[in-house]
């Protein structure tokens, strides 16, 4: 796929109707198809978002500038119910085009991590809030799109052990964690007092586990590489709390939002994981090592990341069901199964680390466009 042709879009055409086959397999009626748009839809989390919608019978129209490629969607372009347009979420005349089709817009788009998005400020605001700004615009100019906005739990920074919800005080420690509180702010405002369109913002822990558009910049994937390919992991202090959710679980939520009806998840905020994936980074350590015998760990004191929260889910859990079904060990097994059954994936190389990659193709980020007014 070429990254440049912004006009790109792939659809295929419904064939016989085997899709309705597929929709009784998965309990998904024609009249509760939705059609889904997901901005960032081929990245870490968005490539298995795309497929497990597919997989429930809905409709997917993917936007994505691909800034770390395309292949994490190519076994998916036979599902007949499949677009996918190469685009900036900077662009709103492409926003628009996508946009104008969708019952729902799932926001994947964003410069994540706390390094990767110190490379480019300015463009980090544009794609992380910006475009947020637009988003809301145009869809209440559509007519009303229900918008599920995915934030984090980092914007809670640091605390003092006890668990936090959704109504405890955000304080941002980073450029990322600033820019989705206020993308979290703009978002609620605008759709303040029942106005469309709707929306539900899912604060997400930690991600980890395997994807086709594999990232060994986060915690659990990135000690498990290291004893994977090191056998040794150095971890700076080890107390600071850390809320983790498996990939595929992260997927799982998103999915239950976009079904719920809308009235249930109007203008809610959901911390989006489980109880039992609160742990702390020594303990991370431990499990990696229990995981993969001979590894040594070091703990050092100096440089440490000052992060340190622990999650209420009781939300999530009471009103929409949600349960993780991940633990730590299924993640670190499925890494290390696919670092030993595929020699071609290098968690040194640069693209599988926003950072690094970004460092490298700094030029991704420079395009600069008009935002809706």
């Amino acid at each position: 796929m070429d990254h440049d042709q912004q006009d790109l879009i792939i659809a295929l055409e419904d064939p016989i109707d085997i899709n309705a086959a597929a929709m009784m397999l998965h309990g998904t009626h024609r009249r509760d198809r939705q059609r889904v748009l997901i901005l960032g839809g081929a990245g870490y989390l968005g490539n298995i978002l795309t497929r497990n919608l597919l997989e429930a019978g809905h409709e997917v129209t993917v936007l994505d500038q691909f800034l770390y490629g395309s292949g994490s969607l190519d076994n998916l372009i036979s599902y007949a119910r499949l677009k996918i347009q190469a685009g900036d979420v900077r662009d709103r005349e492409i926003l628009r085009k996508v946009m104008k089709d969708c019952d729902q817009v799932v926001n994947l788009a964003a410069i994540v991590g706390d390094e990767a998005c110190r490379i480019n400020p300015r463009a980090t605001w544009e794609i992380n809030v910006e475009s947020v700004r637009s988003l809301v615009r145009l869809s209440r100019e559509l007519g009303g799109k229900r918008i599920i906005q995915a934030s984090t739990c980092s914007t809670y920074g640091k605390n003092d052990g006890e668990a936090l919800d959704e109504d405890t005080p955000l304080a941002p420690l980073s450029l990322y964690a600033e820019s989705k509180v206020e993308s979290e702010r703009l978002l609620l405002e605008e759709t303040y007092g029942g106005m469309e369109p709707s929306c539900c913002i899912l604060r997400f822990s930690t991600l980890f586990g395997f994807s086709r558009r594999p990232r060994f910049d986060l915690v659990v994937n990135t000690l498990t590489a290291h004893a994977w390919k090191r056998g040794k992991l150095t971890i700076f202090g080890g107390e600071q709390w850390r809320p983790l959710l498996h990939v595929g679980d992260a997927a799982r939520a998103v999915r239950k939002v976009v079904e719920a009806p809308a009235e249930r998840v109007r203008g809610k905020i959901y911390n989006t994981g489980g109880e039992y994936l609160n742990l702390t980074i020594k303990q991370l350590g431990n499990i990696v090592r229990e995981l993969i015998p001979e590894t040594e760990v070091e703990v050092l004191r100096g440089a440490v990341d000052e992060r340190d929260y622990r999650i209420d889910f009781s939300r999530i859990r009471d009103e929409l069901g949600y349960q993780p079904e991940h633990s730590i060990s299924n993640g670190i097994y499925e890494l290390i199964h696919a670092l030993d059954t595929d020699r071609t994936i290098d968690p040194d190389d640069s693209r599988y680390s926003n950072y690094k990659w970004l460092s490298k193709n700094a030029e991704l980020l420079q395009r600069r466009l008009e935002m809706v007014p």
